[in-house]
């Protein structure tokens, strides 16, 4: 009886902590073509750093990955490989409700990425960060600000 519960116990940790990766329906990634992201696991969540920084937020979950080379994922954390990357993530908070948020990136291989939550106004976005050399890969919301530009030209009105 106490293994039965000993195993139980163990599933449901695992649970929470991301569970264990999911393996895409692809081939496998090389390891020296392997890229990871990592998202926020279970206890950095409860942790002081977290709290402080995003005080509502009640998870934060990869859902889905899609691209060109998609190894194996979980709620935390996806193994990628070169290319075009799709990451899907889930996201609730008290106070700013809930989000489906998609970001997509081009990874390199070997190269670590920080999946994170971002406050933008009232709303719940999204970034993921290059961990070398601290750029931002993507994110869920506009790259550049558009500019007034001047009007096009209207051939009708211009011509003689």
């Amino acid at each position: 009886m106490k293994k039965i519960t000993l195993l139980f116990l163990a599933a449901i940790l695992t649970g929470l902590a991301g569970g264990p990766l999911a393996a895409a329906d692809e081939k496998s990634i090389p390891k020296d073509q392997q890229s990871k992201i990592e998202g926020l696991t279970y206890s950095a969540m409860l942790s002081p750093l977290v709290k402080e920084k995003w005080p509502d937020l009640r998870s934060f979950n990869i859902t889905k990955v899609t691209g060109e080379n998609i190894g194996a994922f979980s709620k935390t954390e996806a193994i990628v490989g070169p290319g075009q990357c799709i990451v899907t993530v889930d996201v609730r908070t008290r106070q700013r409700g809930s989000a489906t948020l998609t970001l997509t990136f081009e990874a390199e291989a070997g190269a670590t990425y920080e999946l994170r939550p971002v406050y933008r106004g009232k709303a719940i976005q999204a970034s993921i960060l290059n961990s070398e050399t601290g750029e931002t890969v993507a994110r869920t919301w506009n790259l550049t600000r558009k500019s007034k530009s001047a009007p096009e030209p209207n051939a009708l009105a211009d011509a003689p």
